[in-house]
């Protein structure tokens, strides 16, 4: 069983590491890692969810399809933006749009993907 402080000292590498990544994340996500949202997703549970992904793993990757699904992730991200701050962890996401067609109908969907993860707080020098 790790100490307090070898978790403490675990966590702050893999924020450093998320810290110094590009922007643009792997091509291959592997998707039990993707949280999917659909319209009637209540944001507050996903809001937690979203905070201990990135206080976890350090990114997470939302896919929302339709303007219903979209609203709740966005909703969500700002409440866990707000629970994250206070710990100095600053969350920024930005939207990536994949054509898909679903496995169960033969229709072609866009899925819209978010990718959130911490950034540093800019310093006024």
């Amino acid at each position: 069983m790790r100490t307090a402080a070898e978790k403490d000292k675990q966590r702050l590498k893999r924020q450093e590491q998320v810290r110094n990544r590009p922007l643009t994340p792997d091509p291959e996500i592997d998707p039990k890692c993707i949280l999917k949202v659909s319209s009637t997703t209540d944001p507050n549970k996903l809001a937690g969810a979203i905070a201990s992904e990135i206080r976890v793993e350090g990114i997470v990757v939302i896919d929302a399809i339709g303007g219903g699904s979209v609203n709740q992730a966005i909703k969500a991200i700002a409440v866990a933006r707000g629970w994250l701050v206070p710990s100095g962890i600053l969350l920024i996401f930005y939207p990536k749009l994949i054509d898909r067609t679903l496995e169960d109908e033969a229709r072609e969907v866009t899925v819209t993907r978010l990718f959130c993860q911490p950034r540093e707080p800019l310093t006024m020098v």
